[in-house]
């Protein structure tokens, strides 16, 4: 027993290095058991400050089926809901390219970027990226990220370049999410860096951020929490973009106590907890998920959809594009289902933490404490399986109550070290017992 806790408390300061925790194959293991705990936890919690104006594929047939995204039928939309008194607008729509609808847009907008005071909630526009531009700046070394300009920033006099500016209660945010290797969305960016005209780096809030935090927080406050984070662009220095984040720096306030936003790499806290699965043409399980799913072709004629969009957060965005379709660890779902989860996380502070280093600690001696006991009573054949088991069990319940609640208890370390501590034990058994059987010198030799 001794001997076995002793090999327990070596392999867990070994587990606990670096290059362990960065190791592929254990982030593989770890993404998939957040995917499992997820998918077994999707629906518990819906999404009731959120309301969806969903363009599906029946608005997009009445509509005509056009390339772009009607722009006169968007601004009845965002006027409608405008009237209704909803806390943010978020218009999940790319305006990079002019179309011959544009004017009954720009006018609605203008309409609102001129309203003085508190007569309207912010309505947020997203900016458009483009990854890997060469020529973006003189002097430029390699490729850089670069804002696209809109047809709607002469208009209301924005500019990717300053994207703090805001048109009265216009403004522009961007949708930042990481795709990772396998193009699953897992985690959020809370900002787009780029580079601009002249080559300074450009640091673009992303629309979530703007939605969430910009209810608690001024604007000015937020800007000056995250500007320090703001990539510099190489201009003749050969060298890319360099990101000047601190690995850990809190913006307290963002969320709800005792959660707060914590920007950062770490991968964790930057999961998206998906609450809100994809449903297809279901209009009615999807619709008990949010605060409100109203179809887009039908909002002016529905007598209720007003009143559920009261006090929300509106998300005008589209699920008929087979183009904006995305895998995620609940299934496949459209682009503006992806950002209504992300914004779900935070408006809920359901931001995922690991136990604190006591909590954890103390966790990881009375799993060793339990192995070496049973591998101390329990025969070598069966002893693996019942501490596999065990592990297991933990993982299906306890795991899940503390995963619901916001803290991952990772159990793939563990079970690593279960397995690397039998490795070790087989072979200090194999070696006694090779001792055993080589012949003592006698006192005559």
């Amino acid at each position: 027993f001794a001997i076995n806790v002793a090999i327990g408390l070596v392999l867990m300061f070994v587990l606990e290095l670096p290059f362990v925790q960065k190791n592929a194959a254990v982030a593989t293991l770890q993404d998939g058991l957040i995917n499992w705990q997820m998918d077994k936890l999707k629906g518990v919690a819906g999404a009731s400050e959120i309301a969806w104006v969903d363009v599906d594929e029946k608005t997009y047939r009445d509509w005509g089926e056009p390339l772009m995204t009607r722009r006169d039928k968007l601004a009845t939309i965002i006027d409608f809901v405008m009237q209704h008194e909803p806390r943010a607008v978020v218009v999940d729509v790319d305006f990079s390219t002019p179309s011959r609808s544009d004017e009954a847009l720009v006018r609605v907008l203008k309409k609102y970027s001129r309203c003085p005071g508190e007569c309207s909630p912010p309505i947020l526009l997203v900016r458009a990226f483009d990854d890997g531009v060469g020529n973006a700046y003189p002097g430029q070394a390699g490729l850089v990220n670069v804002a696209r300009r809109s047809f709607l920033d002469q208009a209301l006099g924005t500019s990717p370049d300053d994207p703090w500016k805001t048109a009265g209660h216009v403004q522009w945010g961007a949708v930042t999410t990481d795709h990772d290797p396998d193009e699953m969305v897992r985690r959020w960016r809370l900002w787009e860096d780029s580079c601009g005209a002249r080559g300074e780096g450009v640091l673009t809030p992303s629309i979530v951020l703007l939605a969430v935090a910009e209810q608690r927080r001024p604007l000015s406050e937020i800007r000056d929490a995250v500007q320090p984070h703001r990539a510099t662009c190489a201009q003749i220095s050969g060298q890319p973009p360099q990101s000047s984040r601190s690995l850990e720096n809190e913006l307290t306030g963002i969320g709800n106590p005792p959660h707060s936003l914590i920007l950062t790499e770490r991968g964790l806290q930057r999961r998206i907890v998906y609450r809100i699965p994809w449903d297809g043409p279901d209009e009615a399980v999807r619709g008990s998920m949010l605060g409100a799913v109203v179809p887009a072709g039908s909002i002016d004629q529905d007598s209720s959809a007003g009143a559920a969009l009261q006090d929300r957060i509106v998300v005008i965005g589209s699920s008929w594009d087979p183009l904006d379709v995305h895998r995620t660890p609940i299934g496949e779902m459209p682009g503006s289902l992806v950002l209504i989860n992300e914004m779900n996380s935070l408006e809920q502070g359901d931001v995922l933490r690991e136990p604190g280093v006591m909590g954890r600690y103390a966790l990881e001696i009375a799993l060793i404490l339990f192995v070496s006991l049973v591998f101390a009573l329990v025969p070598p054949a069966y002893a693996l399986l019942v501490v596999v088991a065990a592990i297991a069990i933990g993982t299906l319940t306890l795991g899940l109550v503390a995963f619901n609640a916001g803290i991952w208890v990772d159990s793939v370390i563990p079970l690593a070290g279960v397995m690397l501590h039998e490795v070790i034990s087989r072979s200090h058994e194999k070696v006694a017992r090779l001792m055993e059987r080589s012949p003592k010198p006698s006192l005559t030799d």
